[in-house]
């Protein structure tokens, strides 16, 4: 995440320039509002793909794989991003309770009322998190508050955003990887889904999620890992084979490849 968080929240802008990809899938132990003020982004998020325009909201749960990519080559964007944790939003009062329902992985697309709204909200919340007293925090909160209303008013009749740039295909296939991923998965699996030969899907899942096959894959297994070294006493090698992966030393690689800690580590730490 990388900024602090104040009464367990954190909010940010970004002004992108040119397009921005990240490098590869992630997830958090926390909730997250991603609010596109400007431009176009494609957001996957586990097994959806969704493409986004200015004035869409995605709503992401906690623990869920998602990466963000271009829709426009070298696409200019601007975006606002808010983080909080479940303590704060048990803070949120008595409908703390109904918030929690709605973080689903979606898009929602208001009406330019709506965007107005959560624009104002956004900018409070920007002044609000960068100005260091106790009214200023106080504000944070009540804007986050004010935010989850608003998103949780709007599924009573919310528009999903789908992919509109492709048929499903890569969809159908990350939901066989997110079911399929202890086992033995191959990139011939994978291809015969789409009817592809492996070479051609190989290019075309890269396109369309911005990650290679394999390094989704590998996501998916090191998020499972991650949560059951945190949450159970299995030993490395049961988590090893839990996770799908093929050895423990292979695992043991790999996780310390992709996080920069072991798993003793990360077990210690987390």
């Amino acid at each position: 995440m990388g900024e602090e968080l104040k009464n367990g929240i954190c909010v940010s802008f970004d002004d992108r320039k040119a397009g921005w990809e990240m490098a590869t899938f992630h997830y958090h132990d926390f909730y997250e509002i991603y609010y596109l003020y400007s431009g176009t982004r494609r957001y996957v998020v586990d097994n959806t793909i969704y493409d986004m325009k200015a004035g869409d909201i995605i709503i992401i749960d906690r623990n869920e794989l998602h990466i963000t990519k271009n829709v426009v080559k070298d696409g200019a964007y601007q975006r606002y991003l808010l983080y909080f944790t479940e303590d704060a939003l048990k803070t949120l009062g008595d409908n703390s309770s109904l918030f929690m329902r709605v973080f689903t992985n979606r898009v929602i697309s208001l009406g330019e009322d709506g965007i107005k709204r959560i624009n104002h909200i956004f900018e409070g919340l920007i002044k609000s998190y960068n100005t260091s007293d106790a009214f200023s925090s106080q504000l944070l909160v009540n804007g986050t508050y004010e935010l989850c209303t608003i998103i949780y008013d709007a599924l009573k009749n919310y528009d999903v955003a789908p992919n509109k740039g492709y048929s499903g295909d890569i969809d159908k296939v990350l939901v066989y990887l997110n079911e399929n991923f202890k086992d033995d998965v191959s990139l011939e699996t994978a291809a015969d889904i789409c009817h592809m030969n492996k070479s051609y899907f190989s290019r075309y899942f890269r396109k369309v999620t911005g990650i290679g096959f394999s390094r989704y894959l590998t996501a998916l297994r090191i998020k499972e890992a991650s949560l059951l070294l945190k949450n159970t006493n299995m030993t490395i090698g049961e988590i090893a084979e839990k996770s799908g992966f093929e050895s423990q030393q292979h695992f043991c690689y790999i996780f310390k490849k992709e996080t920069g800690l072991s798993a003793g580590e990360y077990r210690k730490w987390t």
